[in-house]
């Protein structure tokens, strides 16, 4: 407890300071200290993309809505973000008009759980189901519940929860999103009653976000469909417009929308129309009416402003395809998925780039010339040699190496291999200048004010202006603007002029190409091409619960990792399937595409029944199916098992009883070794057995 209370000392200081740090004009900030006992993004307070939060406090339970510009950080874990959060969390939080600005994570046990929202694809009668996200992503597990209700089409948050050990995959609960329409409505309906305005207002934006986010996911999956799924989805999107559409109007919320996103590839000036193109669906064009709204960088737009190739989200009325919202966006703007790789491989040592202080110069008349650096993060030291090639700077300036060089700060590139220096820069801060690190999140490729942004360590997002004189690099040669790419790593000499006016200027921009990301997990979705030679989506869960897009195909390396009976892995994406462990792999974080994967089958199985014998002496129970089989499973008492029922973890072989439900077991096929039981609320009554 003494030691709780001093982290709520230090947090409540932190957070403290935050508070007053509120100026003229802004909301007033408050810190939040509790445990999470709800994460969901179908809840009447979070509007489309953003996530409702339920904390429990001293003074009681508290909601906020988290957002994607909410910094989430969770010790020892790089690139954090809401879909992290889970219940039981303990969090500090920094909350300003019902929204978090961050929130820190205390972990008090290893993650297990996850949220995961939406569309059903398909359901496997009393045992699982397949959800598809309107980002490609897909998961398949075993659901503990919700399966007699759930239906192909609905648009559901599923709550995951993987074993660390065995690697297997549960749906431990689902929300579908038509309950939250019946408490939206229900709300709606004790708002007119009391006739709060206000209230009214709100919750009708609530009603129209919530409806254009499932239609727009919907609509999105139906178009990308095989036929066999097709038609279940466009009926889906059918009713859900029809159920929708009369709610919206009962409450006069205004029309039935969805959103596109994409690339402006038309403009009709005089019919004040435009076509966006999406990636990989057909364009749609849509209507721009002088009452449409139309923002960039949070400020208002006039339609003559738009230009080709712009990249935009657009709300649109699905009846008659006029555009009521339109934000665009400052270019190409980095993945969530890419940027949370790339900042955790900012932390990973580059063989070919050191950063720290000069400890040691040979400047040897003769022969050749080397300098000794050591690493500021991990103490290691490299001794690199000089060549007529190597690029010496000082604060961005070329120079020559001198012994003032001597205990100064710098970055370096060089060569692994020879250990030949390739570019050296120092880190001294000058007057008007300072560094700054990262990726590079967004950029435009014309002059103008704001127009590239960079992500720190710290997953914060910095805009500048690239100016005509702001000098671009790349590996130690001057490149131009056209060689910049979403996702370079920012080296740390890149500086800025902290005193331009409007976004601060880039002096220097200093680039390297990432490199390819580290992969471990389970493969939980395989979406299949469409057509012979494409390649194949897999999405993988990783051991920290990331969910991971990867495309597969003709040029990735595949290899087998401990062959199991049974088991044969094509040479080809088409040898792909759920439920294979990906030992080890790289990827390319930008584009998704997996390098090289090894790969090897697990060795699970699932069953559900009833318990008929436990064999108290043996630690062994047996379970009967439905359809009558039986299996014994073996409770050794070096490696037990996790039992839980509802409400009630931690169980004990001794707090079985012949006639429990078991809702799911997990275990080891060869050796009959249970991982996991999950029990039902109830017991059946089995007669004829005894217990041993």
């Amino acid at each position: 407890m003494a030691k709780l209370g001093i982290i709520a000392i230090i947090l409540a200081v932190t957070l403290a300071g935050q508070v007053h740090a509120a100026g003229p004009g802004q909301s007033p900030r408050i810190g939040l200290f509790g445990t999470v006992t709800e994460v969901s993004g179908n809840h009447p307070r979070a509007v489309a993309g953003e996530t409702d939060i339920t904390l429990k406090t001293e003074s009681g339970l508290v909601e906020f809505s988290a957002t994607e510009a909410t910094t989430v950080r969770m010790p020892g874990r790089d690139g954090s973000s809401v879909e992290d959060l889970a219940p039981g969390d303990h969090v500090a939080v920094l909350v300003s008009d019902g929204r978090a600005i961050s929130i820190l994570v205390k972990p008090s046990r290893p993650v297990r759980s996850r949220h995961f929202t939406g569309v059903v694809t398909s359901v496997v009668e009393d045992w699982g189901l397949t959800i598809r996200d309107g980002q490609g992503r897909q998961i398949s597990a075993t659901a503990l519940t919700g399966l007699e209700t759930i239906r192909p089409g609905e648009l559901v948050t599923a709550v995951l929860d993987q074993d660390p050990e065995s690697g297997t995959l549960l749906i431990t609960a689902l929300q579908p999103a038509l309950k939250t329409l019946g408490r939206i409505r229900a709300a709606l309906e004790q708002a007119e009653d009391s006739n709060e305005e206000s209230k009214l207002a709100a919750l009708r934006q609530r009603l129209a976000d919530h409806s254009s986010r499932h239609l727009t996911v919907l609509g999105r999956l139906s178009q990308q469909a095989s036929p066999t799924e097709q038609a279940q989805l466009q009926q889906a999107l059918q009713a859900a417009r029809d159920t929708y559409g009369e709610s919206l109007r009962r409450f006069n919320a205004g029309p039935i929308s969805a959103q596109v996103s994409g690339l402006v590839t038309s403009i009709d000036q005089d019919l004040r129309r435009i076509t966006v193109q999406p990636k990989g669906l057909p364009a749609v064009e849509v209507a721009v009416s002088r009452e449409t709204g139309i923002n960039f960088r949070g400020r208002s737009i006039g339609f003559s402003q738009l230009d080709l190739a712009s990249r935009v989200i657009v709300r649109y009325d699905l009846e008659n395809r006029s555009a009521s919202q339109i934000q665009v966006l400052p270019g190409e703007t980095l993945s969530r998925q890419s940027a949370r790789a790339l900042l955790s491989l900012l932390s990973i040592d580059d063989p070919g780039e050191i950063t720290g202080a000069v400890t040691g110069l040979d400047l040897a008349a003769t022969g050749p010339q080397r300098i000794t650096i050591q690493d500021s993060a991990t103490g290691s030291t490299v001794v690199l040699t000089l060549s007529e090639k190597s690029l010496i700077l000082g604060a961005g300036r070329p120079t020559s190496v001198g012994r003032d060089f001597l205990d100064q700060q710098v970055t370096a590139i060089f060569d692994p291999a020879s250990l030949e220096l390739a570019e050296l820069d120092t880190l001294v801060e000058t007057t008007g200048r300072k560094f700054v690190s990262g990726i590079v999140h967004s950029f435009v490729s014309k002059v103008a004010t704001g127009n590239l942004s960079i992500m720190t360590r710290e997953g914060q997002i910095q805009t500048f202006s690239r100016t005509e004189d702001t000098v671009i690099r790349r590996d130690g040669r001057q490149v131009s603007i056209n060689e910049v790419r979403l996702g370079d790593r920012v080296r740390a000499n890149s500086r800025y002029f902290p005193d331009s006016i409007g976004a601060p200027a880039l002096d220097l921009l200093s680039l390297r190409s990432p490199n390819p990301a580290p992969i471990r997990g389970i493969i939980r979705g395989v979406i299949l091409p469409r057509k012979d030679g494409q390649p194949v989506q897999v999405t993988v869960l990783t051991s920290k619960l990331e969910i991971v897009t990867l495309t597969i195909d003709g040029d990735t390396q595949l290899n087998q990792l401990n062959q199991a009976p049974g088991f044969k892995l094509q040479a080809g994406p088409d040898g792909i399937v759920e439920g294979l462990r990906i030992k080890n792999g790289f990827y390319d974080p930008i584009s998704g595409r997996a390098l090289r994967l090894f790969l090897e089958p697990t060795h699970i199985s699932q069953t559900r029944g009833e318990i008929t014998a436990i064999g108290r002496d043996d630690r062994a129970i047996t379970i009967t199916t439905r359809s009558g089989e039986t299996v014994r499973l073996m409770f050794p008492d070096s490696r037990p098992p996790k039992i839980s029922r509802r409400g009630q973890r931690g169980l004990r072989l001794q707090d079985l009883q012949v006639g429990d439900r078991v809702r799911v077991a997990i275990y080891d096929p060869s050796t009959k070794r249970a991982h996991r039981l999950v029990l039902g609320a109830e017991r059946s009554a089995i007669s004829g057995q005894a217990e041993s």
